[in-house]
């Protein structure tokens, strides 16, 4: 199956079974009537104008490509450090502006925690072995298959993010982001996905980031994105979860509920890009994603607290 199209049918069969998250589809009209009917509401920033991301003048090359693959396969698993994901772009920015070659694939190859360590100086970020070993398995993956090239690698696509994904998630491991929900499979795929979308941003929807077939594309499954729906009430926790999450208790990885809570955030964010399409706004999930996920960022000190979870995936 394609994956993305596996994707989409199994958070949907998540979703629509799920015992602890709800859709509340009144509050999902009412957030799509107001965006609608203001789309000054609907402004998010796109990738290449943040100032925390690597960005190459005049045109990026392959290390802006390095520069993205780095930061997607570390993008997971902020709490309970101080840093977020903006932290760490501006960081490996910094890193790859005094030493070009620092993401090169043999680098990567042959990096160790405590360079890595060094990277990411200040961040006390969890998992930092593994961080290490999914560089290490990316750098040896790009020598063996790519001639350490990860442009070789986007080029294989031919311009299609679905194939891209499917690259991505073929030759390097630690892109797998799957779950178990009563005994049947589900698929996330949301470092894979990212790294799709920050390739088309980055490179400002043109060459090596210009693909035909976005729309494939689904919302990143985070933790952000889930916070920010639940305080608009379209996610609705039932009260043990809820309980759970306000009390920043960590999730088992796996557990029905976790995998209920990135399931429906999945299916509700296309349920949401459909419900503004019949408003006559047309938006991709990835754009979507974007919005919400910034929209999350500024408000989520104020609003309730998002699940906490130890994993490698997000």
């Amino acid at each position: 199956m394609d994956p993305l199209q596996a994707v989409r049918t199994s958070t949907k069969r998540v979703a629509l079974r799920a015992r602890h998250v709800q859709i509340n589809e009144a509050a999902l009209e009412r957030l799509a009537e107001g965006w609608s009917s203001d789309s000054s509401l609907m402004a998010f920033q796109p990738w290449s104008e943040s100032s925390n991301h690597f960005v190459e003048q005049p045109v990026p090359t392959e290390r802006t490509l390095q520069y993205v693959l780095v930061l997607d396969t570390l993008n997971f698993c902020f709490w309970p450090c101080q840093w977020e994901y903006e932290q760490l772009a501006k960081a490996l920015s910094d890193v790859l502006a005094q030493n070009a070659a620092a993401f090169s694939a043999d680098s990567l190859a042959r990096l160790t925690e405590d360079e890595l360590s060094r990277w990411l100086a200040g961040s006390n970020l969890p998992l930092m072995s593994e961080r290490t070993r999914l560089l290490n398995e990316v750098g040896v993956n790009l020598n063996v298959f790519f001639e350490g090239s990860i442009a070789n690698l986007v080029r294989q696509a031919k311009g299609k993010a679905s194939e891209l994904v499917r690259l991505i998630l073929a030759y390097f491991p630690g892109f797998r982001d799957t779950a178990i929900h009563c005994g049947e499979q589900v698929f996330f795929y949301k470092r894979a996905q990212i790294f799709v979308g920050d390739v088309w941003g980055a490179f400002s929807k043109q060459g090596l980031g210009q693909f035909g077939d976005m729309e494939e594309i689904t919302m990143f499954a985070d933790y952000r994105v889930p916070q920010i729906l639940r305080a608009c009430s379209v996610l609705e926790y039932a009260p043990e979860l809820a309980e759970h999450v306000d009390s920043k208790k960590e999730l088992a990885w796996g557990s029905a509920e976790e995998v209920e809570i990135r399931a429906a955030t999945v299916y509700v964010t296309e349920l949401l890009r459909e419900a503004l399409q019949r408003k006559g706004v047309s938006i991709l999930s990835v754009e979507l994603d974007w919005l919400l996920w910034q929209k999350g960022e500024l408000e989520k000190d104020s609003i309730a607290p998002h699940h906490r979870i130890l994993s490698v995936y997000y």
